[in-house]
């Protein structure tokens, strides 16, 4: 059995082909993926955007940010939204435990 459910997706990451091969992924999988060219441009979006995107797919390291902190203040403010971090790069966050503050 196949989940044939379109979902809606914001996508931020700081390397554009990473960014596009993303998109044209989440596409060809038939979901709705929209570029964002920042984590603060997602949170606008969330803020203002009807209907809401049900996932936020956006990297772990940002330009500018730690997502991680990002994270925590957009799921209190979009509990209902789901937020996938990636990463491609090869900073070190041990010691830090990603997402332990979330509650399912």
């Amino acid at each position: 059995m196949s989940d044939t459910r379109s979902l809606l997706i914001y996508v931020d990451h700081d390397d554009p082909v990473v960014e596009q091969t993303l998109l044209e992924f989440l596409t060809d999988l038939g979901h709705t993926a929209t570029a964002c060219d920042s984590f603060e441009e997602v949170q606008t979006k969330l803020d203002t955007s009807d209907p809401k995107p049900q996932m936020v797919l956006t990297n772990v390291i940002t330009r500018d940010l730690e997502a991680i902190e990002l994270l925590r203040e957009t799921h209190e403010q979009h509990p209902n939204v789901a937020l996938a971090l990636i990463t491609n790069g090869g900073r070190n966050l041990s010691g830090k435990k990603l997402g332990s503050h979330l509650k399912y």
